[in-house]
């Protein structure tokens, strides 16, 4: 993994975690990075991580991530984390999570494993019910995907109580932090009907929760007005969560 930092650290710096989408065969750099160097301008670090799954360090790392969504790889994550909150001094009451597709599910399942660390959670696109996305994304018909899909994920005919066991649908009462959700209308990988399920289902329980959605935008966002408009929103709800000021002007 790989820390960004803002000019300044003091110990009320507030520390995000921003695991990586996919979850396979993916590969974290510096060079993909830019919304966390924008938070480094906010005041914000991020803590990135290429956990095992990632592309970039050999055939047996890769392969460890088989079948480890909600399992070895949020323990990946985790570890990272407090090591990092450890070795750095961050404050426990100025950690969040966030992450793009799968990254939002490790969020949200961050969130679930460490309700008492995680003091708020953006959920970009990512999946929230896992056996849904059977039913309902563009992998869910395509043989070759198909197949993927199952190889990761598990096959719902014989693994639907896996499934929903490490679905953050079926745990939302294990989250006490603010969700922001944020997803664009027209995804077909992971339709907009988990966020909507997920949203429902937080406010059933009167948990915080906020729902962005962007027209005419699917899986990765690529109107850049859109882009800048939802960096800025994760800033806000950052700062409104953590209870921080803003330390710069927008940009």
């Amino acid at each position: 993994g790989f820390l960004i930092l803002p000019d300044t650290v003091t110990e009320q710096t507030p520390l995000m975690i921003f695991p990586h989408g996919g979850p396979w065969a993916v590969l974290d750099t510096i060079e993909n990075s830019d919304l966390q160097l924008y938070f480094a301008s906010k005041g914000i670090a991020s803590l990135k991580i290429n956990f095992r799954g990632s592309s970039g360090y050999g055939k047996k790392f890769l392969y460890a991530g088989i079948g480890e969504h909600g399992n070895k790889i949020e323990d990946d994550i985790q570890s990272l984390l407090l090591k990092t909150i450890d070795e750095y001094g961050f404050s426990k009451n100025k950690i969040c999570a966030a992450g793009e597709s799968y990254g939002g599910y490790s969020a949200l399942m961050l969130g679930i494993r460490q309700p008492e660390l995680i003091k708020c959670i953006i959920s970009i696109a990512g999946p929230t019910d896992i056996p849904l996305n059977f039913t309902s994304s563009d992998f869910s018909y395509p043989p070759k995907l198909l197949k993927l899909a199952k190889e990761l994920y598990g096959d719902p005919l014989t693994d639907l109580e896996k499934m929903i066991q490490r679905s953050p649908l079926y745990q939302v009462k294990k989250i006490k932090a603010p969700v922001l959700l944020i997803h664009g209308e027209k995804d077909q990988r992971v339709t907009l009907e988990h966020a909507n399920r997920l949203k429902l289902a937080l406010e059933k329980l009167n948990k915080p929760v906020s729902l962005i959605i962007y027209k005419n935008e699917s899986h990765g966002f690529k109107n850049i007005e859109n882009r800048i408009d939802e960096a800025n929103r994760m800033i806000e709800f950052i700062q409104k969560s953590l209870e921080i000021k803003k330390p710069n002007p927008d940009i």
